[in-house]
């Protein structure tokens, strides 16, 4: 059934394939294809009773020997509850559950695949007794065994040991990692349509590619140096919507129109449109704080994001808008929520640059061309989309009780509608406010503090902003307690720099406390290899002149102004110093194929 009907929450499968390559110490005992040597059809997977994989295997509590891999019981449940919990958001929703039960039965899951899967559902799940750490040593053990030859399923297993060390704690391996599996992915040419799979194939090559893609708001989101994969590079088209297959139509672009018009919209390739249009709020945002660009049309600019937005709630299909009709009788989908308040979080990162006093507040002199009325309005926005924001959240923990996993971009919407309702009520309002609202707010983020702590209790990664909006209300419930001891510590003073890198880049990148990068406490220990600035500067070996960067500053001259132009391009954003007359001069722009350079050919096992 090459043309089965794909729905958008359903995660796909794909087909056997002789060139998979397993990364386990030991090959497969049996392989995906039949007596005949050739691939079976695409098929629900079902036992002897016919019975769905949903059925198959109740939950319970198997264990296993640390030193050995999870038992046949162990896996059966890990997989059970990755797919009833995990498989339907974006970050996971790449294996497709009968495909992975016929292939654990079959013994031919790839083995870091399989210890992958296991491990992610095993904390996520708070299976504490399991030794998910020790599982996921040994699958990224396995993944260095054979970091040349990467493959799709390879791919997906580091995707998944990725979360697992974002989750665990592991921050700067993770983000370690995740350069890998970008590395990965282009190797595999993922960031290309691949038309000669089966359309089942296709989508689940999108897939695996698109969780990468959103793996980058884990460490920071518009930051260029940052980015996992640059939306000018990538020629894949969105997921399928629930419905696109049946109609005959295909899904669009990340950053096209194609086929919008004639069609709905579907919820996982809304999301994938929202956090492209949120990191290009960023990227606005930090050119902005970082007085690299002076936005003579800043209004203009906030005018096209909100048409996008607008245009994102219109294509919505149907059983994807908000708010639903009953909200008794209405499926709570993880991918539901994460849509509806990251849409809110757009406009709540498209506004706040127009509040006063608030950490991602515009300069003054670049809100010359905006009347303060206008100022106003947005402002307000900001803070009425925050509200929607906590509305939606308080909704679905009323309505929602038996989803225990959600994405972590959900809690980091929270946070920052709990920061901006506080910031309304304690810091924007006059003193007219009276108490009562200012009760409101600080229940309001109590409420918000009791999402994040409910559905992320098993994730590290959700410590920092857990951590921080506690604080926050802290703050504003004991200036509520004792107006007269003045205004609190304000809320945008929490640690947002690196104390080990340079204070150049801290200045410039401005990470927000949900980073995991922030978190990761890297150090640059490039003062080891050179004197510090008291003692007398090294010269080069063989010569008696200072580096050139040095040797021609006059006296009374600036360092920085003697530098050459391309020495400072990061404060020229978008210039390239080593651009296409760089490498002119150098001789390097006409570097065949067959050259040193030239990239090695990966098989694609999709």
């Amino acid at each position: 059934m090459s043309g089965l009907p794909l729905d958008e929450d359903q995660v796909l499968c794909y087909p056997s394939t002789s060139r998979q390559r397993h990364g386990g110490s030991k090959p497969p005992e049996s392989s995906s294809t039949d007596a005949t040597g050739n691939e079976p059809e695409y098929s629900v997977a079902e036992d002897d009773e016919g019975l769905p994989y949903s059925e198959q295997y109740p939950t319970s509590h198997a264990t296993c020997n640390v030193h050995d891999e999870p038992n046949a019981q162990t896996v059966a449940e890990l997989q059970f509850e990755y797919f009833h919990h995990l498989a339907a958001l974006p970050s996971y929703s790449f294996l497709h559950a009968d495909t992975v039960v016929r292939r654990l039965n079959e013994k031919s899951l790839s083995e870091p695949l399989k210890l992958a899967l296991c491990a992610i559902a095993a904390l996520l799940l708070g299976h504490q007794h399991l030794p998910a750490t020790a599982w996921v040593d040994r699958a990224e053990k396995a993944l260095f065994d054979v970091l040349d030859r990467p493959s799709v399923f390879h791919l997906q297993a580091l995707l998944l040991i990725i979360q697992y060390r974002a989750a665990a704690g592991y921050f700067a391996r993770a983000f370690m990692l995740a350069g890998l599996a970008a590395r990965a992915a282009a190797a595999l040419r993922l960031h290309y349509e691949h038309s000669e799979l089966s359309s089942v194939a296709q989508e689940s090559r999108r897939r695996t590619f698109w969780a990468l893609y959103l793996l980058e708001d884990l460490f920071s989101v518009g930051i260029a140096e940052y980015e996992l994969c640059r939306p000018e590079t990538i020629h894949l088209r969105l997921p399928n919507t629930d419905d696109s297959e049946a109609q005959g139509r295909t899904p669009a672009f990340l950053n096209s129109d194609e086929a919008c018009e004639t069609g709905g919209l579907g919820s996982h390739a809304a999301v994938l449109k929202l956090t492209s249009i949120r990191r290009s709020i960023m990227k606005v945002t930090r050119r902005i704080l970082s007085n690299e660009q002076i936005f003579r049309h800043l209004l203009r600019d906030v005018n096209r994001h909100q048409t996008d937005l607008e245009n994102i709630r219109k294509r919505l299909e149907p059983h994807n808008r908000y708010p639903p009709s009953d909200f008794r009788g209405f499926e709570w989908r993880p991918i539901y929520l994460m849509l509806h308040v990251s849409w809110h979080q757009c406009h709540c990162d498209l506004y706040r640059m127009f509040l006063p006093n608030y950490l991602q507040a515009s300069p003054s002199s670049v809100l010359e061309g905006v009347s303060s009325e206008e100022q106003t309005r947005l402002g307000r926005a900001a803070l009425k989309h925050a509200e929607e924001i906590a509305h939606i959240i308080g909704e679905f923990c009323r309505y929602a009780e038996d989803l225990r996993i959600l994405e972590l971009d959900t809690a980091v919407c929270a946070y920052h509608g709990a920061r901006l309702i506080l910031f309304g009520a304690f810091r924007l309002t006059d003193s007219s406010v009276g108490v009562m609202e200012k009760q409101r707010a600080i229940s309001t983020a109590k409420l918000c503090l009791d999402f994040i702590s409910r559905f992320f209790a098993n994730t590290m990664a959700s410590r920092p902003i857990r951590d921080d909006l506690t604080r926050l209300i802290r703050l504003q419930e004991s200036l509520l307690a004792s107006p007269s001891e003045g205004s609190p510590v304000s809320p945008d003073e929490a640690p947002t720099t690196s104390p080990g890198v340079s204070t150049f880049a801290n200045a410039r990148q401005k990470l927000s406390v949900h980073s995991l990068l922030l978190q990761s406490d890297f150090v640059d220990d490039s003062g080891d290899i050179a004197p510090s600035a008291t003692e007398q500067p090294p010269r080069f070996i063989g010569s008696n002149t200072l580096p050139p960067a040095t040797e021609h500053v006059q006296q009374g001259q600036s360092t920085v102004d003697s530098l050459a132009p391309d020495l400072l391009y990061p404060l020229f954003d978008g210039i390239d110093p080593f651009g296409i007359s760089y490498w002119e001069n150098a001789g390097l722009s006409q570097i065949g194929y067959d050259s040193a350079f030239a990239m090695p050919t990966f098989a694609d096992g999709s």
